[in-house]
């Protein structure tokens, strides 16, 4: 009798164990924030993660060959979601080339071997020309001016550039501050980002018994946005604010939630449905197409 149960007390274990095991390994490291820059056969990258695990390695496709770059533990920093981390990678690229732009793409690998989705970017270079003045005689006759090959990305580049623009990446939505104005007024500030466009970013108020009392959705925002939400009165009582954010191509972000109490007025005046012009935020939008973004301002 005491085996039988031992070894039903066992199978639990196991059971409960290898389910921890599977959730714990589906959750990956995401890179939501970076910014390249290039100088003088370097490409220098400064980069965001949120993971559920440390982050021990960056990988940046460059060049030649991919370079791997460790993380130290100490850049790895707990919060309620995993590990926050913030490190700058400097590529050194290969010397006496001529380029008129140079690709990237980076990837992040945790601790227990789990990859991030590869972000892509490009950073165009400026070209300088000059023209010859020749002081006295007759002008040089123009000869007939050659073709002008652009320079090409290394193949393992523009494969991997290829499948990133084919696998479109969801957005990451940043977690919510609640704001308590007054008795019966509150707002939310957050953050999204998305590394090709954000579509829109929706806030939702729902009441205890699950039923909407509010909404702002929020559009044309690049691919950064952060800022504060209009100003929302209601009852008093206890609510939920849900935001997600969508990107161009239409995919979502995990939702975020925060729950959060109102005292005042029991009853407020009914209000008008917003179109979303009532937040306040920045919205970053690079001059060049697939340059890394800056974070926003902290406003």
């Amino acid at each position: 009798m005491k085996q039988s149960l031992y070894v039903k007390v066992l199978l639990i274990v196991v059971f409960i164990f290898c389910a921890c095991s599977v959730s714990y390994a589906s959750s990956k490291p995401d890179i939501i924030e970076y910014h390249a820059t290039y100088l003088d056969d370097m490409l220098s990258i400064n980069l965001q993660w949120q993971s559920p695990n440390p982050v021990v390695m960056v990988k940046v496709y460059a060049g030649r060959e991919p370079k791997e770059i460790e993380i130290d533990e100490y850049d790895n920093r707990r919060n309620p979601k995993g590990y926050f981390g913030e490190t700058t990678v400097v590529v050194n690229l290969e010397p006496g080339v001529q380029r008129q732009a140079v690709n990237y793409v980076i990837q992040l690998v945790d601790d227990v071997g789990q990859k991030s989705r590869q972000v892509s970017g490009k950073i165009k270079l400026a070209t300088a020309t000059t023209t010859e003045v020749i002081p006295t005689g007759e002008p040089l006759p123009q000869e007939p001016p050659m073709e002008q090959i652009p320079t090409q990305p290394t193949d393992i580049v523009d494969k991997l550039i290829q499948v990133a623009e084919r696998h479109d990446a969801a957005p990451y939505m940043h977690t919510i501050k609640v704001n308590i104005m007054g008795d019966n007024n509150v707002s939310f500030t957050s953050k999204a980002t998305d590394d090709k466009g954000l579509g829109k970013v929706i806030f939702r108020i729902f009441d205890r018994a699950g039923k909407k009392v509010g909404e702002q959705e929020l559009t044309d925002l690049g691919r950064v946005w952060q800022g504060t939400t209009q100003t929302f009165t209601i009852a008093a009582g206890s609510y939920r604010v849900v935001a997600q954010a969508v990107d161009s191509a239409g995919s979502t972000s995990k939702e975020q939630t925060e729950k959060f109490n109102v005292t005042g007025a029991d009853t407020v005046p009914e209000q008008p449905a917003d179109s979303g012009t009532g937040a306040t935020g920045t919205v970053e939008q690079p001059a060049d197409e697939g340059t890394g973004e800056q974070p926003a301002d902290e406003g």
